[in-house]
């Protein structure tokens, strides 16, 4: 088996777990020569709307027009996206900056939109979308507003989970720090900025943080 994010500083134990596998069975991880990207991680985001909302808005509204372009804007849902786009894209506007929102069409036509200016437009996504954006060599500069957790209701993590003794520790945990090391590997260089604080400040943060150390250099900040 060969992945990018083949383990997670656990001598590829999850995975083993995961799929079956026998414990002694070698598994490849992929060279690469990409160098480190700055992660920069908010402490102090609320968990819950709306206070998690207005804290965001506000920190997009001053950070975004100093950034003016080469930006990516990750949101978990459409419902999400959509909010954002409609509250910043007047202000951006009024800066010369331009938002290209998911919501006016597909992932091809997003990129065309940004190729024609990228150095005064951001780009605004679902975080499944950005899997699949063919413009990663434009940003410079990536936000994630939340951390890519699937809804435990979802039918094939409930039957995956099983598996664990602990679910969420056990089985959601690993999965999402994999996601999310996915979709920082796509940034090719510059500065990835987390706005969500579970990463920093729950009982589970240390395997976050151990593995995003692995492919980014980590400093912590205040929205």
């Amino acid at each position: 088996i060969v992945d990018e994010n083949i383990d997670l500083n656990d001598r590829s134990r999850f995975l083993k777990k995961l799929f079956g596998l026998s414990e002694d069975l070698p598994l490849i991880k992929a060279s690469t020569t990409r160098e480190k990207i700055a992660i920069d991680i908010a402490t102090n985001c609320p968990d819950r709307d709306p206070e998690n909302t207005t804290t965001v808005l506000n920190f997009f509204e001053k950070e975004l027009p100093t950034i003016k372009g080469h930006a990516a804007l990750l949101f978990s849902s459409r419902k999400q996206l959509e909010f954002f786009t409609i509250k910043l894209t007047p202000s951006l506007a009024k800066a010369g900056i331009t938002v290209i929102s998911q919501l006016t069409g597909g992932i091809g036509k997003v990129c065309e939109q940004f190729k024609q200016n990228p150095d005064n437009s951001i780009v605004f996504l679902t975080t499944p979308s950005w899997e699949r954006f063919p413009c990663y060599d434009l940003i410079t500069t990536l936000y994630l507003h939340k951390l890519p957790f699937t809804p435990p209701s979802t039918p094939y993590i409930m039957s995956l989970g099983r598996n664990f003794e602990n679910s969420f520790e056990g089985f959601q945990i690993p999965r999402t720090i994999f996601n999310l090391k996915r979709i920082l590997n796509r940034l090719p260089k510059g500065r990835a900025v987390i706005l969500d604080s579970r990463v920093a400040n729950r009982d589970y943060s240390k395997k976050f943080l151990d593995n995003l150390a692995s492919i980014g250099d980590l400093k912590t900040f205040q929205c």
